[in-house]
């Protein structure tokens, strides 16, 4: 028998027994009531199943089927409070244990557990750069939108810094923060955690709160969750981040008059929706690699050339022969006039998932009724960021565009 991560007649993966021959689920050995499970642990020779993974609250978790591994796991965890454990290597006999922890304000270091002597050493860290700066914590909460699905949000707090390496010339002014929309791309299948994300942490330390949201259609909440999302591009999706921005505003914790949106990828295009929906919200919008044009999805290669490509984006964005006003409809590029602020379109001129056409036709649009934006596309891009060079030229315009239009010199709107 085999053991299998199955959501077969069930909503959430679980670690099942399965006979290869008749293809038919034995015991159950472990399914969590709330989550699904991403990865499974083994021991040192890594043929030995010693537990899983899974995420919870925005958390990385881990459940061992032996009570020594969890409690000397345990007692690795007690040494170092309040940050997440991901064990990387052990010797023959686990009495040395090489493991890596993060938390949400630490970009995290690794170190190594000696069982003999019960004690915990730091090996290295991931950058000493960051060490003395003391990121604020992120909050995680949910939220409903009218008729949808509860979904997770995280809000996290901007750095508390004295004095920053900043792009202009004063930080952000003391008080409510303002506030940037983060959503994640896919959009089906992807998801954002408690953890030292950089992108974040990078707008927190120039003094910008960050809402991040798992809307309907995000990974690692059971299937009904996941396909939830299809269909939903620029409707269900957007109702669930702005019920989580509904939230922050309704909490007090930002300034709601100097608000931005940044993704990439869906959350590109996300970002661009977000402002068509709610022009009186957004003093800007950054698009990064963004999708602006739902029917020139089909017109991607892998849809063109492959059935399933084709199907799983009809699922996604919606069907282009029953449907087509509708995506014309749910589309940046021809809802261009309802665009009343000054957009940022970054993108890398060989990304072969959202086509380059996406951006050039979004700027074609918004010179065409005179609106502003910025404009930039990397030659040698794809659909990333680049390395790190690439990265620290896309993020310095980034912010310099951010500072334009929120920072304390900025013209309110």
């Amino acid at each position: 028998r085999l053991l299998v991560a199955s959501d077969r007649e069930r909503d959430r993966a679980a670690l099942v027994e399965l006979d290869p021959e008749t293809g038919s689920e034995g015991a159950v050995m472990f399914e969590h009531p709330t989550a699904e499970l991403t990865a499974l642990e083994y021991d040192h020779g890594g043929h030995t199943l010693v537990g899983v993974q899974y995420r919870e609250a925005g958390e990385h978790r881990l459940h061992y089927f032996a009570d020594a591994f969890a409690a000397e796991r345990a007692r690795i965890a007690e040494r170092l409070p309040g940050r997440t454990i991901r064990v990387r290597s052990t010797n023959a006999d686990n009495s040395a244990i090489g493991f890596f922890a993060y938390a949400d304000t630490d970009t995290g270091g690794f170190f190594l557990y000696d069982a003999e002597t019960d004690t915990v050493r730091e090996v290295g860290r991931v950058s000493t750069l960051l060490d003395s700066i003391e990121f604020g914590p992120t909050r995680r909460f949910v939220v409903r939108a009218e008729g949808g699905p509860e979904v997770e949000a995280f809000f996290t707090e901007p750095a508390r810094v004295e004095k920053v390496r900043a792009h202009w010339e004063e930080r952000v002014e003391p008080g409510k923060p303002p506030l940037v929309v983060v959503p994640h791309g896919g959009p089906i299948g992807v998801r954002d955690d408690v953890g030292f994300d950089p992108m974040v942490r990078l707008l927190a330390y120039y003094g910008y709160a960050v809402l991040q949201v798992n809307y309907r259609g995000s990974s690692g909440f059971g299937r009904a969750f996941r396909e939830a999302g299809f269909g939903q591009m620029g409707t269900g999706i957007e109702d669930d981040v702005d019920a989580a921005f509904d939230h922050v505003i309704a909490q007090g914790w930002v300034d709601a008059s100097r608000v931005a949106a940044i993704g990439g990828s869906y959350g590109g295009y996300s970002s661009l929706m977000s402002a068509i929906r709610h022009p009186e919200r957004f003093r800007c919008v950054v698009t990064l690699f963004g999708v602006t044009d739902l029917p020139l999805l089909f017109d991607n290669p892998n849809a063109r050339l492959y059935d399933g490509t084709y199907e799983y984006v009809r699922r996604v964005a919606g069907d282009p022969t029953t449907d087509f006003d509708d995506l014309v409809h749910r589309s940046p590029v021809y809802r261009a006039a309802d665009l009343e602020v000054p957009v940022f379109i970054v993108h890398g001129a060989k990304d072969v998932n959202v086509d380059v056409d996406h951006a050039y036709r979004l700027r074609v649009a918004l010179a065409r009724l005179g609106k502003p934006y910025r404009f930039r596309i990397l030659r040698n891009l794809d659909h990333s960021y680049g390395g790190p060079k690439t990265a620290e030229s896309i993020f310095g315009d980034v912010l310099r565009f951010l500072d334009e239009h929120m920072g304390p010199k900025a013209t309110p709107r």
